[in-house]
């Protein structure tokens, strides 16, 4: 991601990527408006319908200075990719 060498304020300079140290979890699909989904969670759900939302939850430890977790999460249908957000956690 290009924008990360912002973080380091050097051109061509990125974090590093951090270990992975715990799970990454989205939670079930619920209406938005309905509260904070949660539950048990899962790397991937079906979302049927509009309106819905989710959380993103993860086990990683904070990354160290210099390091970085980046996380992607996707949206598709019908094996297409339409969309999806981008989570950064700096150390």
């Amino acid at each position: 991601m290009p924008w990360l060498q912002l973080r380091t304020g050097v051109r061509g300079q990125f974090p590093a990527q951090a270990a992975a140290t715990g799970d990454v979890l989205l939670s079930a699909p619920r209406p938005i408006g309905s509260g904070i989904p949660g539950g048990a969670g899962a790397a991937q759900h079906d979302v049927v319908g509009d309106d819905q939302q989710i959380a993103f939850s993860t086990g990683d430890v904070t990354p160290a200075p210099g390091e970085a977790h980046v996380y992607r999460v996707t949206a598709s249908q019908q094996g297409q990719v339409f969309g999806g957000y981008t989570v950064v956690l700096p150390g």
